[in-house]
C-alpha cells in the first residue's frame, strides 16, 4: 500500500514521519503478539500475573495504533478527495469563466474590460497550473489546495462584482430607456441624459 501511495502523492516529511512511526509501532504490536503466544503455548506454565501484564500490553498498543490507523485512513481519504475536487473545480470554473466573458461582452464597456480581463486571465493561469499538477505523478496535492484557496479568493471576487456591474448596467439602461419617453419633449432631460450615457458607457 505505501509504495503504491508514495507514486501516486507526494508525501511531505511530517506525513512521512507518522506513517514509519506507525510501521515501527505495527512491528512491536507484532512482537508483543509473538510473546504471549509464545508464553501461552509453553510447555512451563507461566504466572497468570504474566500472561495478563501481555494482554493489557498487547491491548494498549493496539488501542494507539487503531486512532493512528484511523489518521492514517482519513489522510488518505483527504489526498483523494482534495485532487477529486480539485479536478471537478477546473471544469466548474472554466465555464463560469466564459459565462463571466460572455457577460462582460453583453455589457460591452470598455473599463469592464479593462478592469476584468487581467483577473480572468489570472484565473485561467491558475487553472493550468492546477490541471498540469493532478497530471504529474506524483501528486503534490499541499501546492494544488493552496492554489485552489488562491483561485478562490480571486474567481469569488470576480464572479460577484461581474455579476453586481452587469445588474447595475441593466439598471442604468433600463432607467435610460424608461427616462428616453420625455427625451425630446424636455430639453433639460434631454440633456441629463446624454450625460449619463457617456458615463455609462465610460463605465462610471
Amino acid at each position: 500500500l505505501l509504495p503504491n501511495l508514495k507514486q501516486i502523492y507526494l508525501i511531505d516529511d511530517i506525513e512521512n514521519e507518522k506513517i514509519e512511526v506507525l510501521k515501527d509501532e505495527v512491528n512491536r504490536l507484532g512482537g508483543i503478539k509473538r510473546e504471549l503466544e509464545t508464553l501461552i503455548h509453553s510447555p512451563i506454565p507461566q504466572p497468570y500475573s504474566v500472561l495478563k501484564d501481555k494482554l493489557v500490553d498487547l491491548k494498549n498498543n493496539y488501542d494507539v495504533i487503531s486512532v493512528k490507523v484511523d489518521e492514517f485512513k482519513s489522510f488518505i481519504s483527504f489526498l483523494k478527495s482534495s485532487c477529486e475536487e480539485s479536478y471537478n473545480l477546473i471544469f466548474a470554473y472554466y465555464y463560469r469563466l466564459k459565462q463571466i466573458e460572455s457577460t462582460l461582452r453583453t455589457i460591452n464597456v470598455e473599463k469592464c474590460f479593462v478592469t476584468f480581463n487581467p483577473l480572468i486571465d489570472n484565473c485561467y493561469d491558475l487553472l493550468n497550473k492546477i490541471s498540469v499538477l493532478l497530471n504529474d505523478k506524483p501528486i503534490n496535492v499541499k501546492e494544488i489546495n493552496n492554489l485552489v484557496i488562491e483561485l478562490n479568493g480571486i474567481a469569488n471576487t470576480l464572479f460577484d462584482n461581474v455579476d453586481s456591474t452587469y445588474n447595475d448596467a441593466q439598471l442604468a439602461e433600463s432607467s435610460i430607456i424608461y427616462a428616453n419617453r420625455d427625451r425630446y419633449q424636455r430639453s433639460e432631460v434631454h440633456s441629463e441624459l446624454c450625460i449619463l450615457e457617456e458615463n455609462f458607457y465610460k463605465g462610471d
